[in-house]
């Protein structure tokens, strides 16, 4: 019915000091969501706010995508190393007030995003405070047959509620992060694309290379859960993204979770 197509990312980073104290990412570069730089190959790099951000292209294999997110890292730290500042792979980081006050502190470039439980479009959170968060945004392109008797954009809907019970949840058993997921990574986040949707809900800490293997395993999986009907029906059924819902779809949650770091 549906088959995966490739996996891509645009992970966003905090790069910090030699202190690991966060810093702005307008020191070190020029891109923006509207004209990031190219780095080539696919890759482009820009800032979001007090964050850097980077594109990879798309990849077809598990290694595939683990060889682009390290690249992606290698490019970033070849211009921030040498001024003794490096990139840091958490959820939310604080930010001195100095940093704040700058243009790019007070601009947030996210659009909105759906709630695959609720349907709603839910616009961008307001930036309050001096924290920031950071995502391991996944992109998810699919072919589908014409015997799949409903829309992509349905579809998307199920993928993404799939990808919660073999991503998201799984994610809060090794790692959870209150301020994020009370507000810009909430579960059941994505938005359709031309080529299939965006999965929003992993944070920051997930770019880790020890993740990322289990992170492109594990979208397989939910392409593969959604290409049967019943399953489908399963996750219509389903109106939040809670732990005691396993049991009903018939998914293993201790089965999800990366097995060299379960807790």
């Amino acid at each position: 019915m549906i088959t995966l197509d490739k996996v891509g990312s645009d992970p966003e980073f905090f790069i910090v000091d030699a202190e690991d104290t966060p810093i702005g990412a307008f020191l070190f570069f020029q891109g923006t969501k509207s004209v990031p730089e190219d780095f080539g190959n696919g890759f482009a790099i820009l800032r979001d706010n007090l964050l850097v951000e980077g594109n990879i292209p798309p990849a077809s294999t598990r290694q595939e995508f683990i060889d682009n997110m390290e690249m992606l890292k290698s490019l970033i730290n070849t211009v921030v190393n040498p001024q003794k500042a490096k990139i840091m792979s958490l959820d939310v980081m604080k930010y001195h007030e100095m940093w704040i006050e700058t243009p790019d502190g007070q601009d947030f470039g996210c659009s909105k995003f759906k709630d695959a439980y609720s349907g709603q479009t839910i616009q961008t959170p307001m930036l309050i405070g001096p924290g920031r968060s950071a995502g391991m945004h996944v992109h998810v392109s699919y072919k589908m047959d014409e015997s799949c008797p409903i829309s992509k954009v349905e579809m998307n809907g199920f993928l993404t509620k799939a990808m919660d019970y073999l991503l998201g949840l799984p994610s809060d058993q090794v790692f959870y992060s209150k301020e994020r997921r009370a507000a810009y990574g909430i579960l059941g986040a994505y938005r359709d694309t031309p080529y299939g949707f965006e999965y929003r809900s992993l944070g920051g800490f997930f770019t880790r290379k020890q993740y990322l293997g289990w992170i492109y395993d594990q979208t397989v999986k939910a392409v593969q859960f959604c290409s049967r009907i019943e399953n489908l029906e399963l996750l219509r059924n389903i109106h939040e993204a809670k732990v005691e819902n396993y049991e009903k779809i018939g998914i293993n949650l201790g089965m999800q979770i990366p097995e060299k770091i379960k807790v």
